[in-house]
């Protein structure tokens, strides 16, 4: 996967697994799938995740903050919460 195509795609399949991704402030929030998932639906999450992370660190989304507030995230992410998002 160190193609140029696969440094610009959001979208990468390998085998029967697709990996899609954004880029958001120096870092990238992945799905992984072996589905066949809707992939607008999977980019709408992950904006919708990006936005939830910025409401709750000020708009400081960095590597740090992930790691300072590792437990915060880890009860967003817990599946009982995700229903928020829409």
């Amino acid at each position: 996967m160190n193609t140029k195509l696969a440094e610009r795609s959001p979208c990468n399949n390998v085998g029967n697994i697709s990996f899609l991704h954004i880029k958001e402030s120096d870092l990238y929030y992945l799905v992984v799938t072996r589905q066949n998932a809707n992939g607008a639906l999977i980019f709408e999450l992950l904006h919708k995740l990006v936005e939830v992370f910025k409401a709750y660190f000020n708009n400081k989304v960095d590597e740090e903050s992930i790691k300072e507030n590792f437990a915060v995230i880890y009860e967003l992410l817990d599946g009982k919460n995700f229903n928020f998002f829409y």
